[in-house]
């Protein structure tokens, strides 16, 4: 699996050009101490986050981008994270707690916040360690991509349990620069598969063991048609898997954001947590997937690591985060 560091590496997002972006950042970044728009993001070694508010000209040059981007350099990288969606318009602002205070649409400033705090952490964070902590957004990853194909093809059960342990076993290679799992990254995926499926031990490892390498969600959606030995999938692909997910899950930018989420494992995990705590996603059927999982008992830990992991990294700036809403299922 190609470790995919921001979203622009993913399949998605690869289609995006990343070039006037980058020009254009590089630019304001010359007349601009990048540095001071962290909005209480704490920095990472050498990496800082860097926020674009449009509030200079050479901002205002930048091409609109939805996915956090990092720009790398000799003594700074740069992850930065297009905000001007939010600027009250005609308003101009002293300081990014001003900025944070006239935000209209709280629930989404929140995730694209929690998106880059993650990101941000992502690139350097011990990818076990990362897994660990948010392990109950890989249960809702494969209920949520095993639901969408078998709707879609009005599969049995049998075969939705399969393709939710394939799911789950490629939600854990986005940890891995391997292709295949081995080792102790085999037997975690093992684990957590028999406790979201409640198939039988040897049947998921037979399962696991019968998969070809995968580096992509492409290969994914072929081993699904492998998995499932339907008929009825002949047809599916990744264009097909699109257009059954796009409308889980509803904000602005949705689309590309749950494309670019099926290989990038922080934006996942932003929003599964958005849709936890935000009163916004309730409506989503994303959110009635994450209030099954977490009835369950899996949830709670999730919330709590997430709330520790904003906590310690990220100033509270803004009203929208002040206390996190840690809501019971």
């Amino acid at each position: 699996m190609s470790y995919f560091g921001t979203a622009f590496e993913t399949t998605a997002g690869s289609l995006e050009s990343k070039q006037k972006l980058e020009l254009g950042l590089k630019e304001a970044s010359i007349s601009i101490n990048m540095k001071d728009r962290s909005f209480g993001v704490e920095p990472n070694g050498k990496r800082f986050v860097a926020f674009i508010t449009g509030q200079t000209s050479e901002e205002m040059k930048i091409p609109v981008f939805i996915h956090p981007c990092l720009v790398k350099g000799k003594d700074v990288d740069l992850l930065f994270v297009d905000l001007r969606l939010f600027k009250t318009t005609g308003s101009d602002y002293f300081s990014p707690k001003e900025f944070e205070d006239a935000v209209r649409n709280k629930s989404e400033y929140a995730f694209t916040k929690s998106r880059a705090v993650l990101n941000h952490l992502w690139l350097v964070e011990n990818l076990d360690s990362f897994k660990t902590k948010f392990s109950f957004a890989g249960y809702v990853y494969a209920a949520w991509l095993s639901q969408a194909v078998a709707k879609a093809y009005a599969l049995d059960l049998n075969d939705q349990y399969r393709i939710m342990a394939l799911s789950m076993y490629f939600y854990h290679l986005l940890f891995s620069a391997e292709k295949k799992l081995t080792g102790d990254a085999l037997e975690t995926a093992v684990i957590h598969t028999i406790k979201a499926t409640k198939l039988p031990a040897a049947e998921i490892y037979e399962l696991f063991e019968s998969l070809d390498s995968m580096v992509s969600i492409s290969d994914y959606c072929e081993a699904v048609k492998k998995v499932a030995s339907n008929v009825r999938l002949r047809d599916f692909n990744l264009a097909v898997l699109l257009m059954q997910i796009r409308n889980t899950w509803y904000a602005t930018n949705s689309k590309e954001i749950l494309a670019v989420a099926l290989e990038h494992p922080p934006t996942w995990i932003a929003i599964v947590s958005a849709t936890m705590l935000e009163r916004s996603y309730r409506s989503s059927p994303l959110y009635k997937i994450i209030e099954l999982q977490a009835k369950r008992g899996m949830g709670d830990e999730f919330k709590m690591n997430y709330a520790d992991l904003y906590r310690t990294s990220c100033l509270v700036l803004e009203s929208v985060s002040n206390s996190l809403e840690i809501r019971d299922f």
